[in-house]
């Protein structure tokens, strides 16, 4: 982007916002695309978590395992620098169709406590909507997060959806989060969303 003036070019940029957010967004992708690329993922947790689980996403280097349980039908990996968490669990069935919003809402409330144990969502900024995620209609929960023991504490923004897939008749929900305190966390939570929609039960 280059002008004469000042004033020219923050006219420019005005006037062709959407073209350059599109045309970073575009790229963006792009880059993640190789991040996520087969020779920088791990692999040999992807194939663990399939045989187990019966879906696979693509999970980059770096990325372990924390805990998984069979009987309640969860997984939770994390990376460190800067500190993230992956959950992911599902239920039999359609679960979604037989909830109101309200139930929704307190679905994705109780959540964290229910899994990850330490953890929470605090109201600030929570927000639940609905939005399309891999050929379905998900809702979307948005807000922050903090550690139940404030002597430990951390927090900072998480974004969760809730789904059901007609291919393995099962309801999931899928969350993420991260703690990078005094950092921008925008690009983070990006990454983790185009993460998390590598998705699928598809074998």
């Amino acid at each position: 982007i280059n002008a004469n003036t000042d004033s020219s070019l923050l006219k420019n940029i005005e006037d062709k916002s959407n073209l350059y957010r599109r045309i970073f967004n575009e790229h963006f992708k792009l880059r993640q695309d190789q991040y996520l690329a087969y020779d920088n993922r791990n692999i040999k947790l992807e194939d663990t978590l399939q045989t187990d689980f019966g879906w696979n996403m693509n999970i980059p280097w770096g990325w372990i395992k924390i805990k998984t349980n069979k009987d309640s039908n969860f997984v939770w990996i994390g990376k460190e620098m800067p500190f993230q968490w992956i959950g992911i669990s599902y239920t039999d069935g359609d679960i979604v169709s037989e909830m109101n919003s309200l139930d929704i809402g307190q679905f994705i409330w109780d959540w964290p406590e229910k899994f990850y144990k330490t953890v929470r969502f605090n109201n600030y900024k929570f927000i639940l909507d609905e939005m399309p995620f891999n050929g379905s209609i998900a809702w979307r929960a948005k807000g922050v997060w903090e550690t139940i023991n404030k002597i430990d504490a951390k927090g900072g923004p998480f974004c969760s959806y809730l789904f059901y897939d007609k291919t393995s008749n099962k309801t999931y929900y899928i969350n993420y989060l991260i703690h990078h305190p005094g950092n921008n966390k925008s690009i983070y939570m990006r990454k983790l969303d185009l993460m998390i929609k590598t998705f699928s039960t598809k074998i």
